[in-house]
């Protein structure tokens, strides 16, 4: 319980720091990274992603070149791009007449919990209609958590 709330801290700090620009390192070569792209690999092995989720069974790729490292106070996560194969686009109901590239919205999400384990998820941020009105934020309201091992595989 603990790691799960652990990653919904994150989720949700991200959420609010979406555009601080200067909190964000990157490390693309960190040796963070490095672990965490080791634990994906290990935890994803043989795998297959869910067939009854459309979005989470698109082919898609993560881009561990752009991948950054974010601070907390409880840790540090870091944060990696997902490209889908085939462009996907969502919308939200709090925004009508917008929709959105999923490609620019869903990152790949890994920490650390308090004992040293590694936790997941697929994070989507989906803006709602007071961030769509302003084009000089990227925080939004809806976000979407999936478990990482139904959303990514290979």
């Amino acid at each position: 319980m603990t790691s799960k709330l652990s990653l919904q801290t994150i989720c949700a700090s991200l959420l609010f720091l979406g555009c601080a620009k200067n909190q964000v390192t990157e490390h693309p070569g960190s040796d963070l990274v490095a672990q965490a792209q080791r634990y994906l690999s290990k935890t994803n092995a043989g795998k297959t992603p869910l067939a009854a989720n459309y979005r989470a069974s698109q082919p898609k790729t993560v881009l561990w070149d752009s991948a950054t490292v974010q601070h907390f106070a409880d840790g540090d996560a870091v944060i990696v791009p997902i490209c889908y194969k085939h462009t996907l686009y969502v919308s939200s109901q709090s925004a009508p007449g917008r929709i959105y590239r999923l490609n620019d919205l869903t990152s790949l999400v890994i920490n650390r919990d308090s004992s040293g384990h590694f936790n997941s998820a697929v994070v989507t941020f989906i803006p709602d209609s007071t961030t769509s009105k302003s084009s000089h934020t990227t925080q939004a309201t809806n976000i979407s958590i999936r478990n990482i091992h139904t959303s990514i595989a290979g």
